[in-house]
C-alpha cells in the first residue's frame, strides 16, 4: 500500500468534527467471515472493495487464495456489474493509461473504479460508476483502513465493514506505523463508548442484519 498523505490529512481534519466516522458498522477478520446473501437481503445493492490487505497482498494483482471462495460468493450474489474495487492507486491519475486497473480487472474479474478523487472522497464517482441507479446508502464498503475506507463509507452514508490486514509484505514502513495509529485511535473511541453513525435504511428493524457476519 502506498502513502496517501492527502487522504490521511483530510481524515484527521474531519475527525475534529465527527470522530465516530472512522468506526465501522461491522468488523470481521476477513471477507470469508461475511454472508453476502444476508447483506443483499438487508438492502445492499452494490459492494465497494478496497484491494490491498482486503482482497490481496499489497501490489499483487490476484485475490488471496484463502479469500477466493468468499470473493466468488460476493460476485455471484450481487453480479459482476455491482461489485467494484476502489484503489487509491489503480484507476487513479497516478495509473498511467489505467494499465494497472486493466490488469487487476483481468485477474479479479470485476471493474476497478476510474477516479480522480482519493479516499475518503469518491462518493459521487461511485454513484456515477453504477449509472446513477444506486445511492450511496445502498452500498457497502469493505476495507482494512479506518481513515480512508471506513471514513469514505461513513461520510457518504454507506454501510461500512472493516477487515483485519493479513500481511505487511510490500507495505511501506510509514503505512504500517499509520495503521497502528489508526487502530489505537479506533480502540480509544470504542473504550469511550463511541459507535459508528447510524445506518437506518439497512440496519434498523432488519432481522437479516444479525446474520451478516459469521463470527
Amino acid at each position: 500500500q502506498g502513502w496517501n498523505g492527502w487522504g490521511v490529512g483530510y481524515g484527521l481534519r474531519h475527525l475534529l468534527v465527527n470522530r465516530h466516522f472512522v468506526l465501522p458498522h461491522y468488523h470481521v477478520p476477513t471477507i470469508a467471515h461475511l454472508r453476502f446473501g444476508a447483506l443483499r437481503a438487508c438492502g445492499v445493492k452494490a459492494v465497494v472493495f478496497d484491494k490491498d490487505n482486503t482482497l490481496s497482498v499489497p501490489y499483487e494483482p490476484r485475490v488471496l487464495p484463502e479469500l477466493q471462495a468468499a470473493f466468488d460468493e460476493c460476485v455471484k450474489t450481487f453480479g459482476r456489474e455491482k461489485v467494484v474495487i476502489y484503489s487509491n492507486s489503480a484507476g487513479s491519475p497516478d495509473d498511467t493509461d489505467h494499465t494497472e486497473a486493466a490488469h487487476i480487472e483481468q485477474t479479479f474479474g470485476v471493474p476497478v473504479l476510474r477516479h480522480t478523487s482519493k479516499k475518503p472522497h469518491g462518493g459521487a464517482e461511485l454513484v456515477t460508476h453504477f449509472g446513477g441507479q444506486i445511492g450511496t446508502d445502498e452500498m457497502v464498503v469493505i476495507g482494512d483502513r479506518y481513515f480512508t475506507d471506513i471514513l469514505l463509507g461513513n461520510l457518504h452514508g454507506m454501510l461500512t465493514i472493516a477487515t483485519d490486514p493479513f500481511t505487511t509484505r510490500n507495505e511501506l514502513p510509514l503505512v504500517q506505523r499509520i495503521r497502528k495509529a489508526e487502530r489505537w485511535y479506533v480502540d480509544m473511541l470504542k473504550r469511550g463508548g463511541h459507535k459508528a453513525p447510524p445506518h437506518a435504511s439497512i440496519l434498523n428493524n432488519n432481522s437479516n442484519a444479525h446474520n451478516i457476519t459469521r463470527v
